[in-house]
């Protein structure tokens, strides 16, 4: 029986290798047959693609989101549900799926924008670190634009470049010291394949640093876009979300997505621990505070959730908005936050940081006196809960950020590169 298993498994992997070998043989260029202001958005971005998408349609654009990912894979409850999903539980089958809508849907659109390290193809089989994908290389040949969202501080920047300009937070990293994940080498590699495919690269906000230099680099908020309505700081929260809470109380709340896989002992990018001893603290000193730590809560959920904070907390290292930020400004909340990024030794064409930006600068060190000060200020805080609301508008609503993208997409497609665009706000 052991022999005989042993050839069935051989004849099925025969036959599973020469159909993969014919799927990716028919993987050629697709010449562009659509009309202009025609997008494709690749991989689960939180929300981000779905609110462009729908932003860009509003516009008269044809805009489709998609993932090869399954709904159920960890961390995808803090996304929306794309338009076409290509996962199939048989691997063979996605790549059939794959080809069918790389070969009949793709030429219907003009432009590619994908989200997240190594992840540009369609096919899963594809995803690997050693150069530009088949599917990919065919559209750039074929005269689609190709566009990425930044996902986040390892993102095409060498390690020992992101700690200087961050002042330090690898060390709080747990992948500081896994060289498959973080490292100058690996960095470099996926820096120097992204710039080779790419037309447009949108840091959404993030550090300006050497390793971002290049032409297709657009460094004000673009592909990180809210839906101003879903988050509104005056939607009706369902009886089920709730918070209960005493008359005097405050409600400070935080959030830490996926807190398992990116925090170990005291290495923590988000400075969790010195967050809650800081609440801890002042609840000891006799402040009524309701306390309330988020983690993995479904995406849906999240705008009712976070809406009812008093004061919200997020990062105090990285430097930068993350995801929670730009809703808590959304939401009108006055936010705490390290956003040193406004200090930064190079902010050229980052507008959106030179002016006042309403948030309360905190670090690991500052964060107790930082959050005590709101607590016994509230006209501080609803000054910086309206300030927030407007600041977002202007620089994360997804009809804004549709207009802004439309303007950088119709000079590209006259010649012009990204780099020569960085002044449209």
């Amino acid at each position: 029986m052991k022999i005989l298993r042993r050839i069935i498994r051989r004849i099925i992997h025969f036959l599973n290798g020469r159909e993969i070998r014919r799927i990716l043989s028919e993987i050629k260029i697709v010449p562009f047959q659509g009309e202009k202001r025609s997008i494709v958005f690749l991989n689960s971005n939180y929300y981000h693609f779905t609110y462009m998408a729908e932003a860009l349609r509003r516009r008269g654009w044809n805009a489709l989101t998609v993932s090869i990912h399954s709904q159920s894979t960890t961390g995808l409850k803090l996304t929306t549900t794309e338009d076409v999903n290509l996962y199939d539980e048989n691997w063979i089958q996605q790549a059939r799926l794959a080809l069918q809508f790389f070969k009949n849907e793709m030429p219907k659109y003009h432009m590619f924008v994908f989200y997240g390290t190594w992840c540009s193809s369609f096919f899963h089989l594809l995803t690997k670190r050693d150069g530009i994908p088949l599917d990919t290389a065919a559209l750039k040949e074929a005269g689609h634009l190709i566009g990425y969202s930044y996902s986040g501080c390892l993102d095409g920047v060498r390690q020992s470049v992101f700690h200087h300009i961050s002042k330090g937070m690898c060390e709080k990293c747990v992948w500081k010291d896994n060289e498959q994940v973080c490292s100058d080498a690996v960095n470099s590699a996926w820096k120097n394949t992204l710039e080779g495919m790419c037309d447009l690269i949108s840091t959404n906000g993030d550090f300006v640093s050497e390793d971002r230099l290049g032409d297709q680099y657009y460094y004000d908020p673009l592909l990180m876009s809210l839906d101003s309505e879903v988050w509104s700081p005056s939607i009706e929260v369902p009886e089920r979300l709730l918070i209960e809470k005493g008359a005097d109380e405050i409600v400070v709340m935080t959030a830490f997505a996926n807190q398992k896989q990116r925090s170990l002992g005291n290495k923590d990018v988000k400075g969790s621990f010195f967050i809650r001893d800081a609440i801890e603290r002042l609840i000891a000193k006799g402040y009524k505070i309701k306390p309330i730590y988020l983690n993995d809560i479904p995406q849906m959920d999240m705008p009712y959730v976070q809406v009812q904070a008093d004061i919200y907390i997020d990062q105090l290292n990285y430097g930068v908005f993350g995801a929670s930020a730009h809703q808590a400004l959304m939401l009108g909340l006055p936010l705490i936050t390290n956003f040193h990024v406004k200090f930064a030794e190079n902010k050229a064409h980052m507008h959106f940081c030179a002016e006042d930006v309403p948030v309360v600068h905190a670090t690991e060190e500052t964060v107790f006196a930082q959050l005590e000060s709101l607590i016994n200020d509230e006209a501080r805080r609803n000054e910086l809960g309206r300030q927030a609301r407007e600041f977002a508008m202007k620089w994360y609503d997804s009809d804004v950020c549709a207009e802004r993208f439309e303007k950088i997409y119709d000079l590209m497609i006259t010649g012009k590169k990204v780099s020569e665009l960085r002044d449209i706000v």
